[in-house]
């Protein structure tokens, strides 16, 4: 039996390779899955393991900008490039970052040319990185071209949203190229819960706006924009409330900004009780999607949370959210002008959101995106 080797450093197997996973499964191959034994997201070890993947250990990290997190995702690099070695896997699928990791996938690629080699990018470092004058620096171009020689020597590369693929047709063949969109895997209670709360809207008071905030509370998002959309609607006369699910290094900073804007705050910490945040997130009227402009991200986990509640957007994402926003009318645009305000009205109803989030961002659109290129190359 052939064996394929699943490599993940942030998590990701929930919402990603588990469904690569069945894929290669139905496929015959024998499946190893290897995870960090740390969450990213709260910054604390794995607990709850799937007893299919195995978890490579890895020092823990409180910032996520810090030397510790660099020490952290090399340890994670080196422990893969050993169980490349011992193991000899015949497909090879990695995510990207960390671009070390992927740097010694693309190693042994090269030393067994006969390995399929499949990348998939989540994000872009150090595009994506907020650091002002890094991204043409040493270190930063050593850290890119560790993932250029990963795209290159790979025979397929699948990335998160359409937009990295701009980026990365710089260094490779555009051709082996395609978007994997993101889904969110809803139970048929989870939908069915969405769907009644949904129908038994009632409009909110006159001049009275719900909005919903999910994810991490850290460098990525745009708290100035945020405050600035809230302080619009003030000055139009509404009164402003927000329910904030999630956490992290700027969430002070953030709440206090919010309040002070004169939105009143209920703020509900982490949770990841998918129930729980329906009840809380569901009944609002938007959820935020902004980040800070400067960033290289076109599709964002917590744009497809929103979706998936039947929210529409208030976005300052670009690439494919942008798009999706302006075409399908699925929320609006943040614009330096302020005209978006009078586009709100022609944002489609919640129920029609809901509807555009299991046409697009389900687990069979993601399988159809999946299994095309992987056909021709097993």
């Amino acid at each position: 039996m052939k064996k394929a080797l699943l490599v993940s450093c942030f998590g990701w197997y929930e919402n990603r390779l588990k469904t690569v996973r069945e894929v290669l499964l139905e496929e015959g191959f024998e499946v190893t899955v290897l995870l960090s034994d740390f969450l990213h997201e709260v910054k604390t070890p794995v607990r709850n393991r799937h007893g299919e993947c195995t978890y490579l250990h890895v020092p823990p990290y409180k910032k996520n900008l810090s030397p510790q997190r660099i020490i952290s995702h090399l340890v994670f690099s080196d422990k893969v490039n050993k169980y490349l070695k011992k193991e000899k896997p015949d497909l090879v699928y990695a995510l990207i970052p960390p671009n070390r990791a992927a740097a010694y996938c693309a190693a042994y690629k090269k030393r067994h040319p006969e390995t399929i080699y499949i990348n998939d990018v989540i994000d872009l470092w150090p595009e994506s990185m907020p650091l002002r004058g890094l991204s043409r620096s040493l270190p930063a171009n050593v850290w890119r071209n560790w993932r250029t020689k990963s795209i290159q020597a790979a025979d397929h590369v699948f990335t998160e949203c359409g937009m990295y693929k701009k980026t990365l047709s710089r260094a490779a063949d555009s051709s082996k190229i395609s978007p994997l969109l993101l889904y969110k895997d809803r139970s048929p209670g989870e939908k069915d819960k969405i769907r009644s709360i949904i129908g038994e809207r009632r409009p909110a008071a006159e001049k009275t706006v719900r909005f919903a905030f999910v994810g991490s509370i850290n460098y990525l998002i745009d708290i100035e924009g945020i405050c600035g959309v809230l302080s619009r609607f003030g000055e139009e006369g509404y009164r402003t409330s927000m329910q904030v699910i999630g956490g992290g290094e700027r969430c002070d900073e953030f709440l206090s900004a919010v309040k002070e804007t004169g939105c009143e705050v209920t703020f509900h910490g982490k949770t990841f009780d998918e129930n729980k945040k329906i009840e809380i997130l569901a009944p609002c009227d938007y959820g935020l999607n902004m980040i800070r402009d400067q960033l290289q991200i076109g599709l964002s986990i917590k744009s497809i949370d929103y979706l998936s509640m039947g929210l529409p957007l208030i976005n300052s994402v670009r690439g494919d959210t942008a798009r999706m926003v302006k075409q399908d009318k699925i929320g609006v645009n943040i614009d330096p002008d302020g005209n978006w305000m009078q586009e709100l009205s022609g944002a489609l109803s919640h129920e029609e959101i809901f509807d555009y989030y299991e046409s697009h961002f389900t687990i069979s659109s993601f399988k159809k995106q999946l299994k095309a290129p992987l056909e021709k190359l097993l």
